[in-house]
């Protein structure tokens, strides 16, 4: 039994990277959408931006449904043409409507955050993922 699991294995972890390449671009994308909703504290701009964006995104979703048979170059590949065309428009958004401005990503994206958008890592300024809840003294 330990043989054929050990026959399978290339097999199996080519899978793997098939569907997590697949499933990266697809969370990219629904990232991106999900991004784009508009609240309360939104900039003005987010308009504008959401406006170009929302094509892109419906392309790429509509991309992946009909190239759901797909290899691992195919599905980064993509996803790199996408970036290219939104990094632009999120850079815009984070420099002219974001609190903060645009982070500073001269290094790259931070590791662990290869499945968002470039330029939207992090949390917004101000708050920090690893603190835990705060207690606020009240009389």
């Amino acid at each position: 039994m330990i043989k054929k699991a050990e026959e399978f294995k290339e097999e199996d972890n080519k899978q793997k990277e098939l569907i997590e390449s697949k499933n990266g671009l697809e969370n990219y994308l629904y990232n991106l959408k999900n991004s784009m909703t508009k609240r309360y504290d939104s900039p003005p701009i987010l308009d504008e931006i959401k406006e170009e964006l929302d094509p892109i995104i419906d392309e790429g979703l509509k991309w992946l449904e009909e190239n759901d048979k797909g290899d691992v170059e195919l599905y980064k590949n993509k996803q790199k043409e996408l970036e290219e065309k939104v990094n632009p428009l999120m850079q815009k958004l984070y420099s002219q409507g974001m609190p903060g401005g645009m982070p500073d990503m001269s290094g790259g994206m931070p590791e662990g955050m290869s499945g968002m958008p470039e330029g939207m890592s992090g949390m917004p300024e101000g708050m920090s993922g690893e603190s835990g809840p705060t207690i606020d003294e009240v009389d």
